[in-house]
């Protein structure tokens, strides 16, 4: 019992205050994924580590063959993984369950426009592998008006925007839904083995040059700047955009990978979402709680893959759960009751868990009539974040998704962006539901209480650059990215502070840190924050930024596939996966990539 309580407290500190756990063997939380496949209820059972080398999932499902050829699934009505023969029949029963469920909805990622080649007009012939795509990853920046967001149609900051090539501007690639192509430039000619054509020695032309000892001479490049050499582990779709340009082959390649990391990330969130509706953050110690946040986040992820059955089960335990007074417990235990730990309540739950309900009724308006629950949901947390709006317009000092007391902030006095953004962007969401839905008195005062905060934010936190807290010097975090698309409309000075917080907390490994002078290793990069950004870039329409980060996010998941919690300086998972508030926010992000997302408006 003392060992327990002690790894507990161990993995606590890990999820909370970044520290990663030492490696005097490998921590308990080592896994590379869940092992499922089984029918309903569904269950996910970690993968020892022991049996990852070589293991892999077979296609689009929760079951994984082994080195050996064996395979781990957990059987139907079962909790735990067994191990089978290839030949057993429940292996195709449960790949061919996993796969149906995946069907019956949506997976982002092959779609993304600037993946996607558009035929030739004229030309009798096909796509070529080696046709080139006329918006170069390199040049997409240029093509964006100030702030990076896309200058509006017959402006005159949009006419400035053309490439005096011909090329595309980003709002052309997104309205045909394809990038044109051309047939790749061939490349000079040179000799394969011997000395080069030398051009004549200066001075007297009629003099011959003398001729070159004849010594071994290297075989030049053909190209004018040499790039170097593709590592064995470098992907096509990595070595185009070191080249800064993509061929058909290696857009294709990128995108069919983006799709199979958003399949990955929609089987690990069912996996985690037990038959109750609560949704783990992970699968282990600390991690295996239901935090609402992390379940708002969810909720919206299956919404706009078209699982409305996932999302629906969510929202009906964060409403079960919901104190009559609006509130909700910092996390709940798997069974739906509070975790009684002496966790403050976090207010910024409440703005998210309305989001999250917004965005299931705007996206699915018949699958949110089966939920009659919701609308009383959304009016007991709305009503309570508008009486808790102080005379400034600003909530009050919160616990945030930080999850530390606000003592500990900067500014103890004040709420952190990281609980007025999810404020805001729940009252705009509430007074946009409540709107359609026919509340309408209901509807003008989430509205004017979103009014106030609006008003609060560009008072108090704008002219400052955005900071976690309002004062001068005070510290950049995630938490910007709060007031961008998707959960706010495209402000040019938002997305200015999004960029400069992502500049502050780049980690050497690729990554980000939650915030400057963070408390935990300032060497460890979270996922988390790092796909806030890649969400903020994606709907904000910074694409090439926000396929960056994918990248990033891809090259650094498990050997399955899983996307962990954090990546250590050394590029390895240094906490848990798969862990679910990334695994929603990578899905969301590939599906703004394909498609704008909604943005509250509250009228």
């Amino acid at each position: 019992m003392r060992r327990a309580s002690a790894l507990l407290l161990v993995s606590a500190l890990a999820a909370t205050c970044g520290v990663t756990l030492p490696e005097n063997g490998d921590p308990e939380w080592t896994s590379p994924g869940l092992v499922g496949g089984g029918g309903w209820p569904f269950a996910g059972d970690p993968l020892p580590p022991s049996d990852a080398a070589g293991a892999r999932y077979l296609t689009d499902s929760s079951v994984v063959r082994l080195a050996d050829g064996r395979v781990r699934l957990v059987p139907t009505g079962g909790e735990e993984a067994i191990t089978v023969p290839a030949s057993d029949p429940r292996v195709a029963e449960a790949v061919r369950s996993d796969q149906t469920w995946l069907a019956r909805g949506t997976v982002p990622g092959r779609l993304i426009p600037q993946l996607l080649p558009c035929r030739p007009k004229g030309k009798n012939r096909p796509l070529r592998p080696d046709d080139v795509l006329l918006t170069a990853r390199t040049e997409v920046e240029s093509l964006k008006g100030p702030g990076g967001i896309p200058s509006a149609p017959g402006t005159k900051a949009d006419a400035a925007i053309r490439d005096p090539s011909g090329r595309p501007t980003a709002k052309e690639i997104v309205e045909k839904g394809c990038v044109p192509v051309q047939s790749r430039t061939p490349q000079p000619q040179v000799p394969a083995t011997g000395t080069p054509t030398r051009p004549p020695a200066p001075g007297n032309p009629k003099k011959p040059r003398p001729k070159p000892t004849p010594t071994p001479t290297p075989t030049p490049t053909p190209t004018p700047t040499p790039s170097p050499t593709r590592s064995s582990s470098e992907s096509p779709a990595q070595e185009a955009g070191r080249h800064g340009q993509l061929t058909v082959a290696t857009a294709t390649a990128k995108a069919n990978g983006y799709r199979d990391m958003a399949a990955r990330a929609l089987q690990d969130l069912r996996l985690l979402t037990r038959p109750n509706g609560a949704s783990l953050a992970s699968w282990y110690g600390a991690w295996r709680y239901s935090w609402p946040r992390d379940s708002a986040f969810a909720a919206a992820a299956f919404t706009v893959t078209e699982h409305p059955a996932e999302a629906r089960r969510i929202l009906r335990f964060l409403a079960r759960v919901q104190s009559r007074n609006g509130m909700w417990a910092a996390r709940y235990n798997p069974d739906g009751s509070a975790v009684a730990d002496g966790r403050h309540a976090q207010l910024d739950s409440l703005g998210w868990v309305l989001w999250a309900a917004w965005f299931f009724r705007a996206e699915n308006p018949q699958a949110a009539a089966d939920l009659p629950e919701l609308w009383t949901m959304v009016r007991r947390a709305a009503d309570r974040l508008v009486a808790s709006l102080r005379s400034d317009g600003l909530p009050p000092p919160s616990s945030d998704y930080f999850e530390r007391p606000a003592s500990a902030e900067q500014d103890p006095h004040r709420a952190t962006l990281g609980v007025v953004g999810p404020v805001l962007a729940g009252l705009r969401s509430a007074a946009a539901l409540a709107r359609d839905t026919g509340h309408g008195d209901q509807a003008n005062r989430y509205r004017s209480a979103a009014h106030r905060v609006q008003n609060a934010v560009a008072a108090r936190f704008a002219p400052l650059g955005y900071p976690r807290s309002p004062l001068r010097g005070g510290r950049m975090d995630t938490s910007v990215t709060f007031l961008s698309p998707p959960f706010g409309p495209a402000d040019p000075g938002v997305t200015d502070a999004v960029r400069t917080a992502a500049g502050k907390l780049a980690l050497p490994n690729g990554g980000v840190l939650p915030g400057e002078r963070w408390s935990g290793n300032m060497k460890v990069a979270w996922t988390p924050e790092m796909a806030l950004f890649t969400l903020s870039a994606s709907a904000g329409g910074r694409p090439d930024e926000a396929m960056a980060r994918l990248d990033w996010l891809s090259a650094h998941r498990t050997s399955l596939g899983a996307l962990p919690e954090k990546v250590d300086e050394y590029g390895r998972p240094a906490a848990v996966a798969p862990l679910g508030w990334t695994s929603s926010l990578v899905v969301l992000s590939l599906a703004a990539l394909e498609k704008p997302l909604p943005v509250p408006d509250p009228g």
